[in-house]
């Protein structure tokens, strides 16, 4: 698709990221990708602006409590996003599995396992994710998906949790779905 893409609009430069890019740079060696960037986004603006082709960019992990999402802007200006009934909060951006099918473990390795458990474990602050449910009540959502990849793991999950519902219930009230996964699944 970016190949196709960079052919229609000769110039435009293709930016990858996400679990899947950092854990292998190699990415970068496929075509139609300029630019890769391991690790968050976050502060990467301008040096992905002003890279080459064939760069690959380390972004520097962030604390959740800093890790705000612009949603306004997002739905403004992506306004079908803004329209689908159910929208989506993560609490945290890592897993605590290391399943043979998915990038995690190799996104741990080349992170390093104290700054994934700190910077991607750590789940963002209750009031974060409560502030930003207040924005989703403006736009047509009817539920939420808690989308980390297991709501009921993490070094702090129980005391997360025990915090975070009773607050959404007050305060956001509507029906959230949480992705689990079951104990003999990890086994």
């Amino acid at each position: 698709f970016a190949r196709k893409l960079k052919v229609l609009i000769p110039g435009m430069k293709t930016v990858f990221g996400g679990a899947h890019i950092t854990a292998s740079a190699e990415h970068i060696d496929m075509d139609g990708i300029d630019i890769a960037v391991q690790g968050p986004v976050y502060g990467t603006i301008d040096e992905i602006l002003s890279a080459p082709e064939n760069t690959v960019i380390q972004g520097q992990p962030v604390m959740p409590n800093k890790m705000i999402p612009t949603r306004t802007e997002y739905f403004e200006q992506i306004p079908r996003i803004g329209k689908h009934h159910r929208k989506f909060i993560m609490s945290h951006f890592g897993c605590v599995y290391a399943c043979s099918y998915c990038a995690t473990h190799n996104q741990r390795l080349t992170i390093g396992a104290e700054k994934y458990r700190k910077f991607f474990l750590t789940r963002r602050p209750v009031d974060d994710v409560i502030a930003e449910g207040r924005i989703l009540l403006q736009y047509d959502t009817i539920e939420v998906g808690l989308e980390d990849d297991d709501a009921l793991e993490g070094h702090e999950a129980e005391a997360w949790l025990a915090d975070f519902v009773p607050k959404w219930k007050e305060e956001i009230g509507l029906p959230v779905y949480a992705n689990v996964t079951p104990k003999t699944v990890v086994k």
